[in-house]
Formats: C-alpha cells, sequence, structure tokens
C-alpha cells in the first residue's frame, strides 16, 4: 500500500505544473498567428467571453466572424479549440490503470503467486481504459494571457 503512495504526489504534481505550462503567454504575436476561421473564445477584461471565429487579427485588435471585435488592451485571454484525444486519454487510462493494478496486485499477493499482480494490471487498465473514453475530450487551450497590471 506504501509503494502506491509514494507514486500518488508526485503524478499529482506533475499534473497540475504541465497544465500551468502549456501556454499562459502574454505575447500578442501568437494570437496574429491565429488562422482565419479558428474556433477560438475571447476573455475580455470585465470577465465576458466570447466565442467565434477567427475574422481577423491586427498589432491592436482582435475580430471574430460573429461580429464581436476587441481591442488588444481590453482582452484578458484568447483561447483555442482544441481537437478531441479520446484515444490519447485512454491509452494514458489504461497504462495508469495497469500501474495501479500491478502496484495492488503485488501488495496483496501471497509468495510465489505472481498471476494476482497479471489479473490485477489488466483488471485495472480495462477500468482506466474506459475511464479515459469517458473523458471529455475537447476543449479550450489558452494561447494568449495578458499579464496582470500591478502597481
Amino acid at each position: 500500500m506504501m509503494k502506491i503512495r509514494v507514486w500518488i504526489l508526485p503524478v499529482v504534481l506533475c499534473a497540475l505544473f504541465a497544465q500551468q505550462a502549456l501556454a499562459q503567454s502574454d505575447d500578442w504575436g501568437v494570437v496574429e498567428q491565429l488562422k482565419q476561421g479558428q474556433p477560438v473564445k475571447v476573455t475580455t477584461l470585465n470577465g465576458k467571453s466570447h466565442d467565434g471565429a477567427v475574422q481577423s487579427v491586427t498589432d491592436h485588435s482582435i475580430q471574430l466572424e460573429n461580429n464581436f471585435s476587441a481591442d488588444r488592451q481590453d482582452v484578458r485571454r484568447v483561447q483555442i479549440r482544441s481537437g478531441g484525444h479520446r484515444g490519447r486519454n485512454a491509452a494514458i487510462g489504461a497504462v495508469i490503470g495497469a500501474g495501479a493494478g500491478a502496484g495492488i496486485g503485488a501488495s496483496l499477493h501471497s509468495y510465489g503467486e505472481n498471476k494476482v499482480i497479471g489479473i490485477g494490471a489488466a483488471g485495472f487498465a480495462c477500468v482506466g481504459l474506459l475511464i479515459g473514453l469517458a473523458v471529455p475530450s475537447h476543449g479550450y487551450h489558452e494561447v494568449y494571457r495578458r499579464k496582470e497590471q500591478t502597481e
């Protein structure tokens, strides 16, 4: 049981830090590289979000095809719609499940019965695979975040 606890904290910390490091760029040049028609979500400084497809981006503003336009200084964040990753999520779930199952099987098996480890790994791999398939596989990925003004 202690073997499992040793792995939980590093996995959780890695997931949290990876999420924080994904984008969070304050470089408007990234926004200028967006393609016309690309689905985005623009959040303004007043907290309102606007979904739509990019019509144009300049040094000073972004305009969506739904007639929404915002000046650069009024934009808090820009996110792009990311594609589905169901297969990737299923594979990650299966690997995590197999590792957990092997760890649990190893902690529960009696001497000389290695098949318990294999059964645990296979069983939990199937559970992890199903959970990975069920996890939503699309959403938005942040490409721009305005630096907070400190006084």
